[in-house]
This record gives C-alpha cells, sequence and structure tokens, in this order.
C-alpha cells in the first residue's frame, strides 16, 4: 500500500469497461450504462487508486491488525470530555443519556458523568 502505480493501470482498467459496455463517455464524463452495476462500478475502478494512497494506521490498530482496546477507550474518552457536554444537550432525548467513565484507567473504578 502507498506504492505509485504506473499513470496507465486506472485508464487500462476505464478502457476495459468501456469496451465490455458498462461504462460510456457522457456529458458529464463517464456514466454507468447499466443502473444495476451504480455501486460497483465506481467501488470496483476506486479500488486500484484506494491501493495507492499512503493512508497512516489509527493508532488504536497494532501493526497485526488487532485492536488495542485501551488507546481506543482512552481517545474515545479524550473526545467524550471536549465535545460531551455538547453532544448531550444537543439530544433529544435528554432523559437517555449514555453513561461515559470519566477516568479509564486499568484496575481502578471509573466515576461516571452524564
Amino acid at each position: 500500500m502507498g506504492e505509485l502505480l504506473p499513470r496507465d493501470v486506472y485508464s487500462d482498467d476505464v478502457a476495459y469497461c468501456q469496451d465490455l459496455g458498462l461504462v460510456r463517455s457522457g456529458p458529464a464524463g463517464l456514466e454507468i450504462a447499466n443502473p444495476i452495476y451504480r455501486e460497483v462500478i465506481p467501488r470496483a475502478l476506486a479500488w486500484v487508486l484506494e491501493q495507492t494512497l499512503p493512508i497512516p494506521r489509527a493508532p488504536y490498530i497494532a501493526t497485526d491488525g488487532t485492536l488495542r482496546f485501551e488507546t481506543l477507550i482512552g481517545d474515545f474518552l479524550t473526545f467524550w470530555k471536549e465535545h460531551g457536554e455538547f453532544l448531550l444537550k444537543a439530544s433529544p432525548l435528554a432523559k437517555i443519556r449514555p453513561s461515559v467513565p470519566a477516568r479509564s484507567r486499568p484496575g481502578c473504578e471509573s466515576e461516571i458523568s452524564t
């Protein structure tokens, strides 16, 4: 991932789709020839480009792909402390509020704030 592809890779894919009659040139650019494929064709064509984008790994995902739960909870709590009050006030169901721990340290009881 993150490696540059030759410029003609994407255009070869588009040309192939045109040869198959899946897409055609229209006034606004490429058009999907059959409405059944409106979801699939763009995803398939974009996949090649997505593979070349250098996307940084989220800090709560380990290099082996596993979830770092403590990091995820810590990041969520940081977000909640900054935005939680606004989100609760903006909720149309003010009486139904989530319980979110104010602190998250392994081995200690967490306080609940609403």
